[in-house]
């Protein structure tokens, strides 16, 4: 299935994935009533998901990164002084969604960063999607605390593998 063809419609379901379905329908009809939310699981699932909330808003709204592109933006931010625009301009989206958010184990800058980002979305009533493939439990084994309790005050949904 192509990633323009993956909706909300024809997610594949079961009782693994209920919660994940329910809790992204509800993004897509209110997204100004979430501000923060993981959404973790199976690497097919959460890309079925993170598709079909971005083919429901338009681009200019909803942008979506992967943590690799994150570091890469990060990194030309500071090489061209300009890291606190580049932190301002992923705060200033509607919708964000940052995917793979188990890469920023070790990555101490980027968590930093990431932070910064959360918590000035989450300060705005800013709707941040982060999707993983690792669950929490392994989140909070890997990032700094501080993330790891930004996080916790957005919804957190797992995925549970079969």
């Amino acid at each position: 299935m192509k990633h323009t063809e993956m909706t909300l419609e024809n997610f594949p379901l079961c009782k693994n994935n209920l919660a994940a379905h329910r809790i992204t329908g509800e993004l897509i009809q209110h997204p100004d009533q979430h501000t923060i939310v993981l959404i973790t699981g199976p690497v097919n699932d959460t890309m079925h998901l993170k598709q079909a909330i971005k083919s429901v808003f338009r681009p200019d709204d909803c942008v979506a990164q992967t943590t690799s592109d994150l570091t890469d933006d990060l990194i030309i931010a500071c090489r061209n002084n300009t890291y606190g625009s580049s932190v301002q301009q992923h705060s200033s989206h509607k919708i964000y969604l940052l995917d793979d958010i188990q890469f920023l184990a070790g990555k101490e800058c980027t968590q930093t960063a990431a932070y910064e980002i959360i918590k000035t979305r989450f300060e705005k009533g800013l709707l941040t999607i982060l999707f993983s493939d690792c669950d929490m439990s392994i989140l909070q084994d890997v990032f700094e605390r501080r993330l790891v309790e930004l996080i916790s005050l957005g919804e957190i949904v797992e995925i549970k593998r079969l």
